[in-house]
């Protein structure tokens, strides 16, 4: 599913590559077995930047959970790439709100883009990006943000083509347990 600037079109809700057949639409119900194994692939991979990150057992069938209830959440979107009929990856985000101190209140956070392995580098995860952008678009956010894990520079790279800058630092610090 590879593309190009300018080679995508996005209509009815479905981002469609002209230069191969790989589609993009709205996550359903029967997706999320295969969601969650590609997420368990996505942690796996962050775990490398942060033992954190490692999810524990039963991690996937709690996560499928989750994702039922953000189908049902109109401030969250799940969306697919699909091509041949196979799920290669997903995307997720919503739609969030600070406190009434500031002008811009709303704004789009995409928590998820993850492509498998096999299939990085050929332009899924950018299609993925326009389709939230898309939908963020149609519920009038303006500003979206995104986590990216320190280390993890190929991610850094696809979000800054992406047009995201770094504008705040997260820091974390672990307190001893009273164990």
């Amino acid at each position: 599913c590879r593309f190009a600037e300018g080679t995508i079109s996005i209509t009815q809700n479905q981002v469609v590559s002209r230069m191969a057949y790989c589609r993009i639409r709205p996550a359903e119900e029967e997706d999320l077995l295969t969601i969650s194994a590609i997420w368990m692939e996505f942690m796996q991979y962050h775990a490398q930047f942060d033992v954190l990150m490692k999810p524990r057992e039963g991690a996937e069938a709690v996560f499928r959970d989750y994702l039922k209830t953000c189908l049902a959440d109109e401030n969250r979107r799940i969306i697919v790439a699909e091509d041949k009929g196979e799920i290669i990856g997903y995307a997720m985000g919503r739609i969030d709100q600070r406190p009434p101190i500031y002008d811009e209140t709303i704004f789009g956070f995409i928590t998820d883009v993850a492509v498998t392995e096999s299939r990085r580098r050929e332009g899924i995860g950018s299609a993925l990006a326009m389709g939230l952008y898309q939908w963020f678009t149609s519920r009038q956010v303006t500003t979206i943000e995104a986590y990216v894990q320190n280390g993890n520079a190929m991610a850094m790279d696809f979000w800054q083509r992406q047009g995201f800058i770094s504008w705040v630092t997260t820091i974390r610090k672990t307190l001893p347990s009273e164990d």
